[in-house]
């Protein structure tokens, strides 16, 4: 099913990738996530839909750390509309011991100036202006910590 998305629209793919944990059964879930993992590195448009696709996969505490390792990798590199989703598969996904060593890392990590955009004295940069990219990654980390206590 993989295979098909690479020759679809974006659109088409991402629907694809959303509906794989439905679809495939446990034995088959080792060789999707191997394929999704080299889909988002080949492919960082995708990023969204497949940590989302990961999030409902059944994957071993292997593979998820395997998984969580490259995402933490990454993290840097990503834009303001993946940051939140990014670090909501990181906290779900997180054991509850290992939660505050992950939020001392993401705040190691995260550096809200250039998620901004860049300049602050510039017009919509990353200064004061406009505040929802911090906002939406901030609201993940909320999110997703009310979610582990529950």
């Amino acid at each position: 099913m993989i295979e098909m998305a690479s020759v679809t629209p974006e659109d088409v793919q991402r629907e694809i990738i959303i509906t794989l944990p439905e679809v495939i059964d446990d034995r088959g879930s080792d060789e999707v996530v191997q394929q999704l993992q080299q889909l988002m590195q080949t492919e960082p448009k995708m990023t969204v839909p497949i940590l989302d696709a990961f999030a409902n996969l059944d994957m071993t505490p292997a593979q998820l750390a395997e998984v969580q390792e490259e995402v933490m990798a990454a993290l840097a590199s990503y834009t303001a509309d993946v940051l939140p989703v990014a670090i909501r598969f990181l906290l779900q996904g997180a054991a509850p011991k290992a939660t505050l060593l992950l939020v001392q890392q993401l705040r190691d990590e995260l550096d809200f100036d250039s998620i901004g955009g860049g300049d602050p004295d510039e017009v919509g940069g990353g200064g004061g202006g406009d505040k929802a990219d911090e906002t939406l990654t901030l609201e993940a980390i909320r999110a997703s910590m009310r979610f582990q206590k529950s």
